[in-house]
């Protein structure tokens, strides 16, 4: 039963979150008009988009299926470093089934299992890099 409740307040603790995520991409703060304009992405109809599956991030070394979070960090420069498009649901949704354009270097990015550390690491992450918050699903 305790087990049960814990699942249930993780799954509220990330709706909630992917929640506010929504609601604050849609609020404009003083110190958002003042950051610089996005760059300009390019959009293209590539022939596949890769898929980045993460079970866990944290140090349960019994666990292969567990990433350090160190290592995730590391990933995630990179793909802001090499020009990769996280895609929400929505976009990766479209491109499946209407073949709708995506930016370049798309990717998309999936967190499964509703653990804590998908609103205590991976959400302040996607944050700090400009990654769409919707990729957690």
């Amino acid at each position: 039963m305790k087990r049960f409740s814990l699942v249930v307040l993780f799954t509220i603790v990330i709706a909630t979150a992917l929640a506010g995520c929504g609601m604050l991409s849609q609020q404009t703060t003083e110190n958002e008009t003042k950051t610089p304009p996005t760059q300009q992405v390019t959009m293209v109809h590539p022939s596949g988009v890769p898929v980045l599956m993460y079970h866990k991030i944290g140090d349960d070394k019994e666990n292969d299926a567990v990433i350090r979070e160190d290592l995730f960090r590391q990933q995630m420069k990179f793909l802001k470093d090499n020009g990769y498009h996280p895609l929400t649901m929505d976009q990766l949704y479209d491109y499946v089934v209407n073949g709708a354009a995506v930016p370049e270097k798309p990717v998309v990015l999936t967190f499964d299992d509703g653990y804590a550390d998908t609103y205590s690491i991976v959400y302040p992450l996607m944050k700090e890099y400009g990654f769409c918050c919707y990729c957690i699903c």
